[in-house]
């Protein structure tokens, strides 16, 4: 984006955030087929969004809680939540 002589931008800008914590927000509330049954298909909602997105021309920038993007977690016992707080990875699922 340039600024013109006055220091403005030559053209608006906006930032619109999402917080989509998935199951990871409400696993004090929800097990995961509570989460999938009040909030069906909640992952395919963000392909959708980013298909949008593209499909303008629109940047968008992804923050992902790291836990859920592991490969192959043994849930709470996996040695890479070793120097994690027990009440923050005891809920973490094994698998994918």
């Amino acid at each position: 984006m340039t600024m013109n002589k006055f220091g403005n931008f030559e053209r608006g800008a906006a930032i619109i955030s999402l917080d989509t914590e998935q199951l990871w927000g409400h696993l004090d509330l929800l097990s995961p087929q509570q989460f999938e049954a009040r909030f069906p298909n909640a992952p395919e909602f963000h392909d959708r969004l980013l298909n949008l997105l593209s499909g303008e021309g629109i940047s968008a920038t992804w923050t992902l809680v790291g836990a859920l993007t592991l490969p192959g977690t043994r849930g709470p016992a996996d040695p890479r939540f070793a120097n994690t707080p027990r009440y923050w990875a005891e809920k973490i699922a094994a698998g994918n």
